[in-house]
């Protein structure tokens, strides 16, 4: 599937991105390939999900984690919602 997100970094540097990702790829993937465009090299990046104010589980699949085109995402440390 095709996401198209807003993605900020803790550095408030911002993007809109598209990422191609199957549904079973881990959101802690998609945090490191999100990250790694923003020049995010935190360890273990996480994602918050600004629409739902909840980081999301690094070990859930993208589509268990309800992320859909159009999602504003934070990645780098948790971000307080």
């Amino acid at each position: 599937m095709e996401l198209i997100v807003r993605v900020y970094a803790g550095s408030g540097a911002a993007a809109d991105l598209v990422a191609d990702v199957d549904g079973d790829h881990r959101v802690g993937d998609l945090a490191a390939a999100l990250g790694a465009q923003l020049g995010v090299h935190d360890h273990d990046p996480t994602i918050t999900l600004l629409r739902a104010g909840v980081v999301l589980d690094p070990a859930a699949t993208v589509a268990e984690s309800g992320v859909v085109s159009g999602d504003d995402l934070v990645v780098g440390a948790p971000y307080p919602v």
